[in-house]
């Protein structure tokens, strides 16, 4: 015995220490908390984690909020999303917003229809809200067609439970339904047999309307398990092609947990040693934090009642939970159990039509009969009927041994009364019996119906899965298909991007060759001044010899020793001025020439005195002054290091008092490098020739 209490203790703390779903429920009781005290807000702030965690109350009440714009901006498409997370996963409140969002087209256009699915689920789980307002939609013929028999029915339902509207409307909807009925015939002597005949028939139109409530729940309940399905392989493909890892809700996520195994094996194992109080603590826990298996035991400890009271609606709602994550079980369990309680249900309404007389005789025995069937079949409020009515019977039995006998007079009368009646019921119950046999014909074939649905029913299931299945293979064909297509595109981008170099690479030579080219072309056009210069030269010495020739034969005439004597000088001068013009001419390029190699020099050596030695006082820079661009110079030499400078293409051209040198010019150092093309104008002072102008432009532009 201590150890079975140790073992409890010991599941308790754990419970109490790692169990996620108690800190869920703490989070959520706060954030309730703070809706009630209008701190709406600090609600939305703890409850907004919760329903991305997929709890399904906590997504109904996130909806709200946005919903009705508190603690965060109104936004009905947010609202009516949260809202279907939650009704997906059996919130009766959630289905119930929806429907009414779409009845009176808040945030969706308006759909009669879908409201009627939804408090079509919010209904088969027995809420009287759903059923009342499923009444109003067939009295008013809103979505469907005008049916009062049903509207009574749905209204019969709700008022069962104890909703006040719903039995006031059930009053009006059968008032009116009289009204003609009696005024037609009042005159009638056999209008109450009328009236009992059109009630069977009632009943009969009743019943075959519960068939079709029942078709409608399966229905419903097998589009959310396909939907479910299909949201939970799409899910799993979706994380197959993506390789991401995302929140996952349900059965999957809670068998990588150990600790919510090894709990659920302890609550099967409670459950098998009749420790019904653990079991149910166990999968109460377990099932609200999603796991199916749980889930569906649960709803088989409220369908028998182990441990628990037995409650149909209960046991119908955890199988929904379990259904709508793929397990097909629960499913055929929901199926059997929405059978059976529609059929308890029948029962009882049979039995409340033969205890209070309505549209059939008045017959408690028949009443017990239908009630005994009902409670049979698990309806806790028939066994509670039937309780009733043995201990009434058994009360009139023993107040009417006490009554005083009348008199013998009294007695024949009463006798010849009694036989009257009797006779009058004889007549009557033949016919009623006629009505029964037949509306018993017609509960026969709804109910060999029903097991036609149902096995058409498993039919659909294993259609469905094999369409799953299909679908799932085709799925994966098309992944790995497209994981073929990838690999091909990575190929072909692959060589595309070796294309693309081998381009560059190419241009690059292109552009290589484009720069020789230029280099090329400006050595031939500096060639091609170079001879001009030199032939201009040539024609002016020419010139200068005509000249001379010319004077030299006028004056022949006048004297001939002086002539003699003047050819030789001028012969003499001329020969020195050639020789002079050709040294000079020789000798100013060889000078520019050391200049050009001295400033070079100076500037790799980072020389700044003899560097600025190499310009004129009158030298200006581009933008400023000789002060400042000497200024600018000397921190542009001392911030560069390593400085290397290569002449390419030097060109020197003369003039009376100035020389041009362009070249182009490659500068480089540890931090920086260009090529450009440069002009210096020199002009020769009173001692030397010094620079006054500076030009360069980027290589690129100039070619």
């Amino acid at each position: 015995m201590n150890r079975k209490v140790s073992i409890f203790i010991l599941i308790s703390i754990l419970l109490l220490w790692a169990s996620p779903s108690i800190a869920l429920v703490v989070e959520y009781q706060e954030a309730i908390d703070a809706y009630n005290r209008e701190d709406y807000k600090t609600s939305y702030r703890l409850i907004r984690p919760l329903a991305k965690k997929g709890f399904a109350q906590a997504q109904y009440n996130l909806g709200v909020l946005y919903l009705k714009g508190k603690g965060v901006k109104a936004n009905l498409i947010k609202a009516k999303k949260l809202f279907e997370f939650a009704a997906e996963q059996g919130v009766v409140k959630a289905q119930n917003k929806l429907a009414l969002m779409h009845v009176k087209g808040i945030g969706v256009v308006k759909d009669f229809n879908k409201a009627i699915e939804w408090w079509n689920l919010a209904a088969a789980q027995g809420n009287g809200k759903a059923q009342t307002n499923l009444g109003w939609m067939y009295e008013m013929g809103k979505g469907v067609p005008k049916d009062s028999q049903k509207a009574v029915n749905w209204y019969q339902l709700a008022s069962n439970q104890g909703i006040a509207i719903a039995q006031k409307k059930l009053n009006l909807l059968l008032d009116q339904t009289k009204k003609p009925l009696q005024e037609n015939n009042t005159n009638s002597k056999d209008f109450k047999s009328f009236e009992e005949i059109k009630n069977l028939h009632s009943i009969t139109a009743s019943l075959r309307s519960e068939l079709e409530q029942i078709k409608s729940e399966q229905a419903n309940a097998i589009e959310a398990t396909n939907q479910g399905k299909a949201k939970a392989k799409q899910g799993q493909l979706t994380s197959i092609i993506d390789n991401s890892s995302k929140l996952k809700a349900g059965r999957d996520s809670f068998r990588e947990n150990k600790l919510d195994v090894d709990l659920f094996d302890t609550a099967i194992n409670s459950l098998g040693r009749k420790e019904f109080t653990t079991a149910l603590q166990l999968f109460t826990d377990l099932a609200n934090r999603g796991m199916a298996e749980a889930q569906i035991n649960l709803g088989m400890m409220f369908e028998s009642g182990q441990g628990v009271l037995q409650n149909f609606d209960e046991a119908i709602k955890w199988y929904q939970l379990a259904a709508s994550q793929g397990l097909i079980k629960a499913q055929e369990k929901l199926n059997l159990l929405i059978n059976k309680a529609a059929a308890a249900q029948v029962n009882f309404g049979l039995g409340v039509a033969f205890e209070n007389g309505q549209g059939v005789p008045q017959d408690i025995m028949e009443a017990i009969r239908w009630y005994q069937l009902s409670a049979d079949q698990g309806l806790i409020k028939a066994q509670e009927k039937l309780n009733l009515l043995l201990n009434k019977k058994f009360s009139k039995t023993v107040v009417k041994n006490k009554i005083i006998r009348p008199t013998n007079q009294a007695i024949t009368k009463a006798k010849e009364e009694k036989l009257a009646r009797i006779r009058e019921q004889k007549n009557r119950r033949e016919k009623y019996n006629i009505e029964i046999r037949n509306l018993r014909t017609t509960a026969t074939s709804l109910r060999s119906e029903l097991e036609q649905i149902k096995l058409e029913k498993v039919r659909a299931i294993k259609a469905n899965n094999q369409a799953i299945t299909k679908a799932k293979e085709e799925k994966l064909a098309r992944v790995r298909e497209q994981g073929k297509r990838r690999e091909k595109y990575n190929t072909e981008i692959r060589d595309l991007q070796a294309a693309a170099i081998s381009l560059r690479s190419e241009l690059e030579q292109i552009k290589l060759e484009k720069v020789r080219a230029i280099e090329a072309n400006n050595q031939a056009i500096a060639k091609a001044k170079e001879d001009n210069l030199a032939r201009l030269m040539e024609k002016h010495i020419l010139e200068e010899k005509n000249k001379l020739r010319v004077v030299l034969n006028k004056r022949k005439s006048d004297k001939n020793d002086i002539k003699k004597t003047s050819v030789s000088n001028s012969t003499q001068l001329l020969q020195r001025d050639i020789n002079r013009n050709n040294s000079q001419r020789i000798t100013s390029k060889g000078l520019f020439s050391t200049h050009l190699e001295r400033w070079a020099q100076a500037w790799e050596k980072q020389n700044i005195e003899l560097y600025l030695s190499f310009y004129s006082k009158i030298f200006k820079g581009s933008k400023e002054g000789y002060e400042d661009w000497k200024i600018s110079r000397e921190t542009a030499l001392k911030r560069h290091t390593n400085i290397s400078i290569q002449l390419k293409n030097i060109r020197i051209f003369q003039s009376k008092n100035t020389v041009e040198v362009n070249f182009i010019q490659i500068f480089k150092s540890d931090g920086y490098s260009d090529i450009g093309v440069k002009e210096l104008i020199w002009e020769k002072n009173e001692i030397d020739w010094r620079i006054i102008k500076e030009t360069w432009v980027p290589y690129k532009k100039t070619a």
